[in-house]
């Protein structure tokens, strides 16, 4: 199966909705893996926010739930694995 734009895109945006407004700065897709034969999609992300790390792991809480729904009808049989790298903004 095809990893296209779309579907990076909607899980940026799970990442994204499951944080209240202003906590991440950005997200990026550092790398996407598909491992059919173990039926996972494997996602390596950077979150960039000035948050401290508690409020980051309390919104990772429930964040696979919103991943897999992001992922639609045709990843529906894929678990995803996510992985991510916080990045602290620098301060203006």
């Amino acid at each position: 199966m095809v990893v296209d734009d779309d579907l990076k895109r909607r899980v940026i945006n799970a990442i994204i909705g499951r944080y209240d407004s202003g906590v991440i700065r950005d997200v990026r897709l550092v790398s996407v893996e598909v491992v059919e034969d173990e039926d996972e999609i494997r996602f390596v992300f950077e979150i960039e926010s000035d948050a401290d790390p508690e409020t980051i792991g309390k919104g990772y809480f429930g964040l696979t739930d919103r991943v897999r729904k992001a992922l639609g009808d045709d990843w529906r049989g894929y678990f995803p694995i996510l992985r991510p790298r916080i990045e602290r903004s620098a301060a203006a």
